[in-house]
């Protein structure tokens, strides 16, 4: 995967993106049932890196070098992120689309 993204970085159009999906923590978990916003409205229980939050995850492509923030959906965290990868993957344009190892 390295040699294929040092490709795309030589060719002329650059076509290199990254995808991430940070967690948007509306309250920490202990709070979660005084909050207003409801399950229906999307937020969940989820895991982080960081720990558990209640709240949403977005999903984004960002393009690199420029770190620009080509797409972005938000969902809610129970939502399996292989769901949200095909929506990134076309929103590229036929380039290089890097994953980590959750995806």
């Amino acid at each position: 995967m390295r040699a294929a993204a040092l490709r795309a970085l030589r060719t002329e159009t650059r076509r290199l993106y990254v995808a991430d999906s940070p967690p948007i923590p509306v309250c920490k978990p202990i709070r979660h049932g005084r909050v207003r916003l409801s399950s229906e409205d999307g937020a969940k229980l989820g895991r982080s890196a960081k720990g558990w939050f209640f709240g949403f995850q977005i999903r984004a492509s960002v393009h690199q070098p420029t770190g620009v923030v080509v797409t972005a959906i938000p969902l809610p965290t129970s939502r399996d992120d292989r769901e949200a990868v095909q929506a990134l993957a076309m929103s590229t344009g036929g380039g290089l689309l890097l994953v980590d190892r959750p995806w």
